[in-house]
């Protein structure tokens, strides 16, 4: 099976969406349509059927393109093997990051190594810990970095814990909140049970919620010019020594905590020398910066 065979049936069958594959794989939609009718004709069978809302594969299409899909895996761990073999770390690392690492961490972290290992590139996925870590789920990436708590049999490393901190701009009383304007924040859905768990566990009331914003940042901002208070991570306010914490704690006294995770395959992680060295240095730099 041609490259750009399988290229073209994994993105068809992920995006579900001729013009998406279309604008991915750099070609014209009746380019791209000619490409479908010379597979469809090599193998003789109907890969998709066009409904009203987009495509959708037939079972023969649906076969040839997991196919397609354990193939590409096959030629990816090839070169990871090859790459593996060089006498100065190379490759491309596929990472998925979570929003936050993406702003506060890790644009640090990937100057700096790659100033080490300039022949070692990256593909970088953002989003939501959740989505992330469903792509790791689905093999899609090398390594993921999220927040909160997943069910992950392969490697994990815990990269470390933060207080979760009541911010304001003025000194503050806890048993004082029900009273007060709370600004909240788009977040992932462990957090926002975390937070939420913990609110109720201490109040029999809702929050004032005056606003919620996009952003944690946007948030802070909030904070910043006294328009209510919020419950954010600790590392997203630890250059902020203006604002005021006050972390929280269950009701035996212990401190609420979230945890930031590492996750890779172990099979990736033992092929493939420049996802060890880039796990490794990872670690090392959390670990010198006290994080």
């Amino acid at each position: 099976m041609k490259f750009s065979t399988l290229l073209t049936l994994q993105d068809l069958y992920k995006s579900r969406n001729i013009t998406k594959t279309a604008h991915n794989l750099g070609l014209t939609q009746p380019a791209l349509t000619k490409r479908l009718k010379q597979i469809e004709t090599e193998y003789g069978i109907t890969l998709v059927k066009r409904e009203r809302r987009g495509i959708s594969f037939t079972t023969e299409g649906e076969f040839l393109a997991s196919k397609a899909k354990s193939l590409l895996k096959k030629q990816q761990e090839i070169r990871e093997i090859g790459w593996s073999m060089q006498p100065e770390p190379s490759g491309t690392i596929k990472v998925g990051i979570s929003n936050f690492f993406t702003k506060f961490l890790f644009l640090d972290v990937l100057r700096d190594f790659q100033a080490l290992y300039p022949r070692i590139h990256f593909q970088i996925e953002t989003g939501w810990s959740r989505d992330i870590f469903d792509l790791l789920v689905k093999d899609e990436l090398h390594v993921a970095f999220v927040r909160g708590d997943y069910g992950w049999a392969g490697m994990g490393q815990l990269l470390f814990e933060e207080d979760m901190v009541v911010v304001s701009s003025k000194p503050l009383m806890i048993d004082s909140l029900p009273q007060l304007p709370m600004i909240s924040y788009k977040t992932d859905i462990k957090l926002k049970n975390m937070i939420d768990k913990w609110w109720y566990e201490h109040f029999t009331v809702a929050p004032q919620v005056i606003m919620e914003v996009d952003r944690a940042d946007t948030c802070l901002d909030m904070i910043s010019n006294n328009l209510g208070f919020s419950i954010l991570p600790g590392l997203v306010v630890r250059n902020h020594n203006e604002l005021h914490k006050i972390p929280i704690q269950d009701k035996e006294g212990n401190k609420i905590t979230r945890n930031s995770w590492m996750f890779s395959k172990h099979e990736r992680h033992e092929q493939f020398f420049a996802l060890r060295q880039f796990t490794e240095y990872v670690q090392n730099y959390l670990h010198e910066r006290a994080l």
